[in-house]
């Protein structure tokens, strides 16, 4: 599998997951894969929830150098929410206001869309020439613009695949 199988493959299953009433989680144009994009950007481009792919480098069998069938690198996920009614962010990252019930992503929070994004990545497997495992919870945060309050969380993963 090549980088790029690696990243469709990625993308597909996050476009792919569902609440469980059936509706997907994150909306059409709503999952990217660039390294050229800022949160501010995202906001501004995106419908929310949104997710963002980026990659690092990838390197052949990196701690033995025998296989050179081998990548192995680094993917991080970011995603990002807003959820309208407070000033300090809980709900953006608790979710509130929710109007589509239980089968729809508004008013989901963060620690909400966490869950299915886990779930949907984790479908990766060895049958497909795959295996990520999640690495760190890397940087989140938010802010207050507009009145509207912003929230993201990265997720850092290792990606090991075979170039076969």
């Amino acid at each position: 599998m090549t980088r790029n199988g690696l990243l469709s493959a990625i993308k597909t299953r996050i476009l792919a997951a569902t609440w469980s009433g059936g509706s997907v989680i994150f909306g059409s144009g709503s999952v990217v894969i660039t390294n050229a994009i800022d949160r501010e950007q995202a906001f501004r481009l995106f419908r929310v929830p949104f997710c963002i792919i980026q990659y690092g480098e990838f390197k052949r069998d990196p701690e033995k150098g025998e296989d050179t069938n081998l990548l192995i690198g680094p993917i991080r996920t970011i995603i990002g929410n807003c959820v309208p009614g407070d000033g300090i962010g809980e709900n953006a990252l608790m979710g509130a206001n929710k109007t589509g019930g239980a089968t729809a992503s508004e008013g989901r929070g963060l620690t909400e869309i966490e869950e299915p994004l886990f779930d949907s990545i984790g479908l990766l497997n060895t049958q497909e020439s795959i295996t990520i495992q999640f690495a760190n919870a890397g940087a989140g945060g938010g802010e207050l613009l507009d009145g509207m309050y912003r929230a993201w969380q990265e997720h850092e993963w290792e990606a090991v695949c075979t170039m076969t």
